[in-house]
């Protein structure tokens, strides 16, 4: 029993740091009980490999992960102005008292992010503080350039291939506003949904109910399958006699 717990502990696939840690937990309370005390041998050398080829650090990403998931991220253009470095320097200087490499300590260090982030209209996101550790790389990332365009609108400042036409504005079709036919749409019972809370304000979606489910035997509705209120009937009072 205790030699088929032993090999299926040894089993555990280990992916990531989260992981890392819960399998190392998992094996050291299995190890630790009764005669599988001899395998704690082999649970100090991964250890030891894990240290070596850096699989137990912390931040086991990168940016280029973090930006490989979206491109719609809710962030503002930055254009670097030309004296940013000369900039940076002068506002280190002022809450520093000098322009040393590193920050002595946290606190001073989130005095000059909070001053540089008034001063340039642009803050460092937390998936960047680790790495601003000295006035250089502050230097530097307040010099990247930031393009919160999607690349349809990208297009525009690049020199395209006279083959290419690309439409920028484009339209969508609307029974109300595509009478050319009559509002009649060529993917009958195709609704059209916009589900962006940006392109709401930007295009009008519509529902078009299937041919079968446009029609009610006890309410009438319209082309579109959307029902047609009628005013109530009055009410006339007859009087007893």
């Amino acid at each position: 029993m205790n030699s088929n717990i032993m090999n299926f502990v040894k089993r555990i696939p280990v992916v990531g740091l989260t992981s890392q840690l819960c399998c190392m937990s998992v094996r050291k309370r299995v190890l630790s009980t009764g005669p599988l005390r001899t395998a704690e041998a082999d649970l100090s050398s991964e250890v030891e490999l894990m240290k070596k080829d850096g699989s137990h650090r912390l931040l086991d990403f990168d940016h280029e992960s973090l930006a490989a998931r979206g491109y719609l991220r809710n962030q503002r253009s930055y254009t670097p102005p030309p004296d940013v470095a000369i900039r940076v320097q002068r506002l280190c200087e002022e809450i520093c008292g000098s322009t040393s490499a590193e920050f002595s300590s946290p606190d001073l260090k989130f005095s000059v992010l909070k001053r540089c982030s008034k001063e340039f209209n642009h803050t460092v996101p937390n998936s960047y503080l680790h790495s601003i550790t000295n006035i250089d790389a502050l230097v530097a990332f307040y010099s990247a350039p930031v393009d919160a365009r999607v690349p349809l609108d990208r297009m525009r400042d690049i020199d395209l291939p006279k083959n290419l036409h690309v439409i920028y504005n484009y339209t969508r079709f609307h029974p109300e506003t595509d009478t050319k036919f009559g509002g009649v749409t060529a993917f009958p019972g195709s609704s059209t949904l916009v589900t962006g809370l940006k392109t709401r304000k930007k295009y009008q979606g519509f529902r078009d109910e299937p041919e079968w489910l446009r029609y009610n035997l006890e309410q009438e509705v319209d082309r579109h399958g959307n029902p047609i209120s009628k005013p109530r009937p009055q009410r006339v009072l007859v009087d007893q006699w």
